[in-house]
């Protein structure tokens, strides 16, 4: 009762000072909307702008009714429960408002975990652009149906102005009165696409193609920069400055991040977090590989409901003996029903309970002319502490996600062996 009335009185100051900071210095409002791919979406977004604008964004997932507003200031978010800290944050936009720079553009990720949440965000702002990602199958304990999953998603252009839309989402769910929207994506009839040969990715546009050799790496990046590009069009940017922006993004921990192995192996670090798109996606950038050997560490996907045991099977399915010298599952929906599917593919299957004893076995291997892919969920999962026995320079360790001492003491809490 107290942290609902707390989160209340939060929320309506927050937003408040939000709505006075967009009136007076009037910036394009972007949110990102979506099941998977909103954080490197908005990346990408961002940091092509960044080059030419003054844009407000966080690198993070400040994406609930208490984080967002703190977005358009630049500021951090204190416990709930901590009102001197909260009264700071207040004092700070205050002076922001009244004595701060200008700010064109502020880049929004609007998150949900349960039916309603996306709607509340449009008691509060208006959107110039919006973007929508996918729609997959996420937090199904709540959800239930991908339909449910759609309607929440698709809630969000009732207070928009202009919307893009990922190609790969089903246009049933639009319905009769759905906005005019562009999309983006892979397909050649897409508003803005992409293709991609080796390093070079090129964009297709209705006013230029560009030739990218982006850091980023992976089919579903690689969307992501498309409507980067399309909407850094949109706002008057001029080509060469987007070329050099986005050549410029680098990727983010746990998200397709490239790292050395041991033995010149690589390693494709995509756990952050996992969904059958991505995990498929991620698969089929490790299957287009020229190692030699090719390694799939696969964690469950967490919060799939009563869907979990056949998107574990269809992901299991995915797995192809003749390009996986081994699967390796960790976390119990992975090792219940996606291992059972890559062994009946005639993989090579081995399952853990824990990462700390997955890394120990690939501590075992000959990496030479290896690739090895990471991919999974948080809780019970972590398929990031698997990486650290394999890597080259152990300081890369480092370049993982959740690494900091609350998540270390997590991490331990389930999993005993963390600190051997």
């Amino acid at each position: 009762m107290i942290k609902s009335i707390a989160r209340s009185i939060i929320v309506h100051i927050s937003w408040g000072f939000a709505n006075v900071f967009t009136r007076r210095f009037k910036p394009h409002i972007i949110g990102v909307v979506g099941s998977v791919g909103k954080s490197g979406t908005k990346r990408s977004i961002a940091l092509t702008l960044s080059g030419s604008k003054s844009v407000a964004w966080q690198d993070g997932n400040y994406n609930d009714l208490v984080t967002v507003p703190l977005i358009f200031f630049g500021l951090t978010a204190p416990s709930l429960f901590n009102p001197i800290a909260w009264l700071w944050v207040f004092i700070r936009m205050s002076a922001r408002v009244v004595f701060g720079k200008k700010v064109d553009v502020v880049v929004l990720e609007l998150g949900t975990d349960a039916p309603g949440q996306i709607a509340a965000f449009g008691k509060h702002v208006q959107l110039d652009t919006l973007v929508i990602t996918a729609i997959e199958p996420e937090h199904m304990l709540q959800f239930k149906t991908l339909a449910n999953v759609a309607r929440e998603e698709l809630s969000a252009v009732k207070f928009a102005s202009s919307v893009y839309l990922d190609e790969s989402i089903d246009r049933t769910f639009l319905g009769t009165d759905f906005p005019a929207y562009q999309t983006y994506g892979k397909n050649p009839a897409s508003t803005n696409v992409f293709s991609s040969n080796n390093d070079i990715v090129s964009v297709h546009t209705a006013n230029k193609t560009y030739s990218i050799h982006p850091k980023l790496i992976g089919e579903h990046q690689y969307r992501g920069i498309t409507v980067a590009i399309a909407i850094a069009e949109s706002l008057g940017i001029d080509f060469s400055s987007i070329e050099h922006a986005v050549e410029a993004i680098t990727p983010m921990s746990g998200r397709m991040q490239l790292l050395r192995g041991k033995e010149d192996s690589v390693i494709i670090d995509d756990s952050y977090n996992s969904s059958p798109a991505a995990a498929k996606a991620a698969l089929n950038y490790l299957y287009g590989l020229p190692q030699a050997h090719k390694v799939a560490v696969l964690g469950s996907m967490n919060e799939m409901g009563s869907e979990s045991a056949s998107l574990h099977n269809q992901l299991g399915a995915l797995c192809d003996p003749t390009k996986l010298e081994i699967v390796i599952t960790i976390g119990a929906d992975a090792n219940e029903y996606l291992a059972p599917a890559a062994q009946a593919r005639r993989c090579a299957v081995k399952s853990f309970d824990s990462p700390f004893l997955a890394a120990d076995y690939l501590a075992t291997f000959t990496l030479a002319d290896t690739a090895l892919l990471f991919k999974g969920s948080q809780n019970g999962v972590f398929v990031e502490e698997a990486i650290k026995s394999i890597l080259a320079d152990p300081l890369d360790a480092k370049r993982l996600v959740r690494q900091s001492s609350s998540w270390l003491n997590i991490k331990h809490k389930q999993f005993p062996k963390v600190g051997k």
